[in-house]
């Protein structure tokens, strides 16, 4: 058809008006439009164009939908679904109100960190007070006690393996690890305990002990029978296929207990070698067992349920052996424990992830009154230690100076453990200087050293565990006859030399008075012998220079914040016998300029661990960094405190005494 009215395509784009249009479009448009000129004859000359798409209808049209509209049976069932949806609306509403009303409120998780910050309180259970006269401590006898406990600021609480145990080594023979042992109590006056505790903002730590049970426990017996399903609950091997002189078989291999013996024993009833890093009386739990590991899972939850802040979880090094048991281990010499290198039996893979698991079962359990805490017991292994707390552990024990600080160990060397303790990316530190299974520090180092150990102790940043009389300086105890010796390990080793590897005197009662029986108990006979009567807390209370006094003065002190959140500053060069280090708050880079006034106060700490006096002068380097002057608030030899100090001049500190300066 001609087209007089539009001009030709190419005339159009000479004139600049348009662009060339794509053909295969146009090709398109024209097969879905339909295009119908029509001519206007209101103006000459012009024409309309009405472009229609073909309409594909779809479903129902308007017309047959309006009979339904109006359908009686239609509106019926439009209501009943509106009325539906409005209830569930409204129950789901009303669910939801419900739930934010009763509900308790998640707890977030608090930022306290009262473990390594705070004084851990640490018990022997049989040795702390005896309420019933029988001669052993108890539950009741620590309750009376605990006022004495918020005399010096202590935080936590722990007591040693309360749990029911057999005849060998007390609460680690464990025979049930979710009843506590009848000499101690019942399960109603541990929760007394706890809730006495609680009450004092005091929280309670127990050993977690995963590691082996007593060879009385029930699952031992049972695993013995290879009773399902406790069958494989400890590690069973067969034994090598040489057997000895004698005609009896020999164990699987060479791998040797901490007591330097073989770490098997042959089994009669079951026809098999068990193993047992330790005594024979403690076989080992097979840790890879998942029945097992499920079993000690709910043994924390039992605990966690009874108020239980916390765990320290012994001897963690030793949680897996290597699964290729024909192997023995290298020896370097002589084949005695301290020879071979344990790389079977110590520290393996699977000990890691153990911690890990564990750990997530304590997690569950925070609460708004602080968070579960999970520490680690695997000696000084500084490498272990860290990875130990990369997989979870909150923090390790820092073992030391635990039975090695002697007088040996002159200034050079405390001043070594403080920096290899405290320069690491964790910073998490715990100060311990004793336990139940080494020398009193009094006896160990001297009595004229409890109150500069204490101070240097009370004063570093981190944790401290104070083990029970260490505050007064409590000595060992006598070494009880043989035939009184409560030491299962001792007696193992026979009469002639049970007294040098017996650890019945760090564990000897608690001396509150010089009475008789040291006011720890009323019975003639107290489980293990006291040790000096001069040395009790009566007494040192009312002596303002005791190591009580001392001590309790520190406590007070460590709530300063230079104390709480301060940095540590080691001041080298300080004196051939003297350790001294500075704390003090330090202004963050997003803080606004304090006034002097304003300040936290800061502290100079200056030891004697010589047998000398010394002389401290703070060196030239560091004494712009200080004011010319400080105020003794903490002197181990007086009482009277104030006495101010020039830094311009030397501070004469005699052998065993400290200082500690505000500055």
């Amino acid at each position: 058809m001609q087209n007089d009215v539009y001009p030709p395509l190419e005339e159009k784009l000479e004139n600049g008006k348009g662009d060339a249009p794509d053909e295969s479009k146009l090709e398109q448009e024209q097969d879905q439009s339909t295009v119908k000129f029509l001519p206007n004859g209101d103006q000459e000359g012009d024409v309309k164009i009405e472009v229609g798409h073909d309409e594909v209808a779809m479903g129902m049209g308007k017309e047959e939908l309006m009979k339904y509209a109006d359908d009686p049976f239609w509106v019926r069932i439009r209501w009943i679904l509106l009325i539906i949806f409005g209830l569930a609306w409204l129950g789901m509403l009303a669910g939801a109100i419900a739930i934010v009303v009763t509900a308790p409120g998640c707890p977030a998780i608090p930022a306290d960190n009262w473990f390594n910050e705070g004084v851990t309180y640490m018990v022997h259970p049989r040795s702390f007070q005896d309420s019933d006269g029988d001669g052993n401590g108890d539950l009741k006898g620590i309750e009376s006690r605990l006022d004495y406990l918020n005399d010096l600021k202590v935080n936590a609480l722990w007591i040693l393996s309360p749990y029911a145990f057999g005849e060998n080594d007390f609460g680690y023979h464990v025979m049930n690890h979710t009843s506590i042992a009848p000499m101690y109590g019942t399960m109603t006056e541990f929760g007394s305990l706890v809730t006495a505790l609680h009450a004092k903002d005091i929280k309670i730590i127990l050993d977690f002990i995963p590691n082996y049970t007593s060879n009385e426990h029930m699952w031992f017996v049972e695993s013995r029978q290879g009773t399902a399903p406790y069958k494989d609950f400890y590690v069973w091997a067969d034994g090598a296929n040489t057997t000895t002189s004698g005609g009896g078989v020999q164990p699987p291999n060479n791998w040797l207990n901490r007591h330097g013996t073989s770490a098997w024993t042959w089994d009669a009833v079951r026809g098999q070698f068990y193993y047992h890093s330790g005594p024979k009386q403690q076989p080992e739990l097979n840790l890879r067992d998942d029945a097992v590991k499920k079993e000690l899972k709910d043994v924390l939850t039992f605990w966690l349920k009874k108020g239980v802040d916390g765990f320290v979880m012994r001897d963690t090094a030793f949680l897996i052996e290597s699964e290729d048991i024909g192997s023995d281990e290298s020896a370097q010499g002589k084949a005695d424990y301290d020879s071979m290198d344990h790389a079977l039996t110590k520290y393996q893979n699977g000990s890691y992830e153990l911690v890990s698991e564990w750990k997530s079962v304590i997690e569950d359990f925070v609460t708004a009154s602080g968070r579960r805490f999970l520490i680690t017991d695997c000696g000084g292994d500084r490498q272990a230690n860290l990875k130990f707390l990369n997989y979870g552990s909150d923090s390790v024990l820092n073992m030391g100076w635990v039975g090695r600080l002697d007088s040996s160990c002159d200034a050079e060397c405390v001043r070594g453990h403080i920096k290899s303790s405290t320069d690491n990316s964790t910073g998490l530190a715990t100060w311990q200087l004793g336990d139940d299974s080494h020398s009193r520090i009094a006896s160990l180092r001297g009595s004229d050293y409890t109150n500069v150990l204490n101070m240097m102790t009370t004063l570093l940043p981190g944790g401290r565990i104070l083990y029970y009389g260490e505050e007064i300086g409590l000595l060992n105890s006598a070494v009880p006859s043989f035939e009184e010796t409560k030491d299962a390990y001792a007696l193992s080793v026979g009469k002639t030399n049970y007294d040098s590897v017996t650890r019945d005197p760090y564990r000897g009662p608690m001396v509150w008075s010089s009475a008789a029986g040291g006011n720890f108990t009323s019975s003639d006979e107290p489980w293990l012998p006291l040790g000096d009567l001069d040395v009790n807390v009566e007494d040192q209370r009312k002596a303002n220079t005791s190591s009580l006094a001392v001590y309790m003065r520190l406590g007070k002190l460590r709530g300063e914040p230079a104390f709480v959140e301060g940095e540590m500053t080691l001041i080298d060069g300080s004196g051939a016998n003297l350790i001294a280090f500075r704390r003090r708050v330090v202004k963050k880079e997003d803080e606004e300029e304090d006034e002097e006034e304003d300040r936290p106060a800061a502290y100079l700490v200056v030891l004697n661990f010589g047998d000398a006096a010394d002389r401290f002068t703070l060196p030239a380097f560091v004494r712009g960094d200080y004011p010319a002057t400080g105020t003794v608030v903490v002197n181990t030899e007086k009482a009277a405190t104030g006495a101010s100090v020039s830094f311009e001049d030397a501070l004469l500190v005699n052998p065993g005494q400290g200082f500690v300066i505000k500055i």
